[in-house]
C-alpha cells in the first residue's frame, strides 16, 4: 500500500523540485505534544531562527491544539525557549486523507511547505501489528502523498532502535556478540523469532515505516530516516512515567527489590540532545548519509548503581521480583506489561551482556551533525531526573523512593569496590577510616543536623564515591609501586569552614610554579582511567576535567 501510494502520487502529477535544504523555510512537523516532539520543536525554531513550524495536532480546533502543545511545552519546562511567533498550530490527524484538512487549505498547504518531520506514533510496545500497524505504518500513506503532491518536500522520519533484536535484548544471551553496523538494515530472520507478530507488533510497524520512506527516497523523494534509542528523560530532568524504564525503575522502589542482572544504565540518551542532533543533522546542506542511529556508544565515563544513592534493594530472582509487583495489583507500575516483561526478562535480567561500550555505529550522526556531540554524563541524567520527580512529585504516578544513609551498607559498598579493584578490603579501609565514617553517619542521622530527606540521596552518593576512590587509589598504589617512594616534603594543609578565604589561598598557592596544587577534577576523579599520567593528564584531553564540569554543573542545576 505504501508503494502504491508513492506510484500513484507520481503518477497523478508532475512534482517540482524540493527546495535546497538551505533554502527550508516552513516545515510540517507531527507529534509535537510527544516526548520527543516538543524537543524537535524547539531546537528547529532554535537552529534556524528563519524557521516556520506548522505543528499538525489532533484537535477540536487551532485554540485547542495551542492549548495541548502549551501543556506539553510546560510540562517539559521548554516553553519559555518557544519562539511562538514562529509557531503555527494545525487541528489535523496525519492518519485521515488530506490529515483531514478541507481541498483548498490542504492544497494551500502542499504549496508552502518544504519539509516533513514525521514523529507522530504509538508506542504501545504490546500490541500486534494487525493493532498498531494502522497506525505507524499504514498512517504514513498520506505523510507520503503529502510530500509528493505538488512538490517534492524533504522528508525526515523517525524510526527506532527497537527494529534490531540485538538492541531490544540489551545485547545479551545470544546477542552478546552482535553488533549493528552504519545503515545496516535488521535480520528479519531474528526479529520473526525475538517480535512475535501477535503481541510485539511495534517493531514490525516502524521497519515496515522505513521500507515506505526508502522506496520514496528511490522514486526521489529527499528523505533520512533518524532511529531513536529508547528514551525516557532529557538532560535538564524532565522525565516521561509511562516508558519502561522509568516503570521498571518504579516498579523496584515500589518493592524494594531489582531482579538479579537488573541495570541502571539501560538506554538513557536524553530526548533533548537526541533532538537537538537529529535538528541539525536535518538542516545540513552538506549531510551525507541517509539513516542515522541517535544512540551514544561510547562507554559510560561513571557506573552507576541504585545502592550508590542509598537505595539498599535486594537483587531476587526475577519470578520473586514479578510475585512481589504482582502484590501492588494494578497500583504496580509494571501492571499491564508482564507480557512483554516476561517475554524479554531472560535478556533483560541476564548477566551475559555486552561491555561498557555500546556496540552501534554512530559513525552517521559523528559525520553529518555539523557541530560536536556531546552527551551528558550518565551520573547527571538521572540525578537531574530524580530531582525534577521529586519537584514534581504532585504530578508523578508512582511512589518516590528516598535513600536510606546506613553505615553498614556503606561499608557494603566498600567491600564490592574492594572486590573489584582487586585490592585487600582492611589496608584499603583501615579501622581507623570505618570507626570515623561510622561517627559521621551517626552525626548524619541525628536530629541535630536535620538534613533534609529529599537530599539524603546526594550525601550518601557522596560518600560512596569517596569510598569508591579510594579503592581506586589502592589499585593505583598496587599497579605503581613507585608511588610509595615519592618524598613529599613540607606539605601544606588548608583548613577551615566556607567562607573564610580557604578557596582563595588555595588559588594563590597554585599560582606559583615551585608548588603543586590539587585541581578540583583531580579531587572528583583522582584516578585517570586510561592511565596515560605521562600524556594525558593535566592537559586538555584529561577526562576528568569535562567530567567534574558536569558534575558541578549538577550542583548548580540542583
Amino acid at each position: 500500500m505504501l508503494r502504491h501510494v508513492v506510484h500513484a502520487a507520481l503518477a497523478r502529477e508532475t512534482s517540482a523540485k524540493a527546495v535546497a535544504p538551505t533554502g527550508i523555510r516552513e516545515v510540517l512537523l507531527t507529534g509535537a505534544t510527544g516526548f520527543v516532539g516538543r524537543f524537535l520543536l524547539r531546537e528547529l525554531l532554535r537552529q534556524n531562527d528563519r524557521l516556520i513550524v506548522h505543528c499538525l495536532i489532533r484537535a477540536e480546533s487551532a485554540a485547542h491544539g495551542v492549548a495541548r502543545l502549551r501543556d506539553a511545552l510546560e510540562q517539559a519546562e521548554i516553553r519559555g525557549e518557544i519562539a511562538e511567533e514562529r509557531l503555527r498550530v494545525v487541528p489535523g490527524d496525519f492518519t485521515r486523507e488530506r490529515f483531514g484538512l478541507s481541498e483548498s487549505a490542504f492544497d494551500g498547504f502542499c504549496e508552502k511547505i518544504d519539509a516533513v518531520y514525521h514523529l507522530a506514533a504509538s508506542t504501545r510496545l504490546v500490541l500486534s501489528y494487525a493493532d498498531i500497524g494502522e497506525a505507524n505504518a499504514l498512517g504514513l500513506c498520506p505523510v507520503l502523498d503529502f510530500c509528493i503532491r505538488t512538490r517534492l518536500k524533504h522528508l525526515f522520519f523517525f524510526s527506532t532502535m527497537a527494529i534490531f533484536p540485538e538492541y531490544f535484548c540489551d545485547f545479551s544471551r545470544e546477542y552478546s556478540h552482535s553488533r549493528i553496523e552504519d545503515q545496516m538494515p535488521p535480520d528479519l530472520a531474528n526479529m520473526k523469532k525475538t517480535f512475535p507478530l501477535g503481541s510485539i507488533g511495534y517493531p514490525w510497524s516502524k521497519l515496515v515505516a522505513e521500507q515506505g520512506v526508502l522506496f520514496a527516497k528511490a522514486a526521489g523523494v529527499p528523505t533520512a530516516i533518524f532511529r531513536l534509542p529508547q528514551m525516557s528523560l532529557s538532560s535538564s530532568g524532565y522525565t516521561q512515567s509511562n516508558n519502561f524504564p522509568a516503570r521498571l525503575i518504579a516498579a523496584a522502589a515500589q518493592v524494594e527489590l531489582t531482579p538479579k542482572g537488573f541495570s541502571y544504565q539501560r538506554n538513557a540518551e536524553p530526548a533533548d540532545t537526541v533532538s537537538e542532533i537529529c535538528a541539525a543533522i536535518s538542516l545540513n546542506p552538506d549531510r551525507q548519509f541517509t539513516i542515522y542511529h541517535c544512540c551514544d556508544p561510547r562507554p559510560p565515563y561513571d557506573e552507576v548503581e541504585v545502592t550508590e544513592f542509598g537505595f539498599y534493594w535486594q537483587s531476587v530472582p526475577y519470578r520473586s521480583f514479578k510475585r512481589s509487583c504482582q502484590a501492588f495489583g494494578d497500583s504496580s507500575p509494571l501492571h499491564g506489561q508482564w507480557v512483554l516483561v516476561d517475554h524479554f526478562a531472560p535478556y533483560w535480567f541476564s548477566e551475559e551482556k555486552f561491555g561498557r561500550t555500546l556496540p552501534i555505529s554512530d559513525r552517521a550522526i559523528r559525520k553529518d551533525c555539523p557541530h560536536p556531540i556531546r552527551w551528558p554524563a550518565l551520573l547527571v541524567r538521572h540525578a537531574r531526573s530524580y530531582d525534577w520527580i521529586k519537584r514534581n512529585r504532585e504530578g508523578w504516578p508512582y511512589p518516590i523512593p528516598l535513600g536510606h544513609l546506613d553505615f553498614d551498607g556503606l561499608v557494603g559498598r566498600a567491600e564490592t569496590y574492594a572486590d573489584r579493584m582487586g585490592v585487600s578490603f582492611d589496608r584499603t579501609y583501615p579501622v581507623w577510616m570505618r570507626t570515623g565514617l561510622q561517627h559521621l553517619v551517626e552525626a548524619l542521622n541525628s536530629p541535630e543536623a536535620r538534613l533534609q530527606k529529599t537530599r539524603l540521596s546526594h550525601i550518601v552518593y557522596g560518600l560512596t564515591r569517596a569510598l569508591r576512590n579510594n579503592a581506586a587509589l589502592a589499585r593505583e598504589r598496587h599497579r605503581h609501586p613507585e608511588i610509595e617512594r615519592e618524598q613529599i616534603t613540607q606539605p601544606i594543609f588548608i583548613v577551615g569552614i566556607n567562607r573564610t578565604g580557604t578557596t582563595f589561598l588555595h588559588r594563590l598557592l597554585s599560582r606559583d610554579s615551585r608548588f603543586w596544587a590539587l585541581k578540583r577534577y583531580e579531587l572528583t576523579e583522582p584516578v585517570l582511567p586510561n592511565g596515560e599520567y605521562s600524556t594525558v593528564a593535566g592537559t586538555i584531553e584529561d577526562p576528568r576535567r569535562a567530567y567534574a564540569e558536569e558534575l558541578l554543573a549538577q550542583v548548580s542545576h540542583a
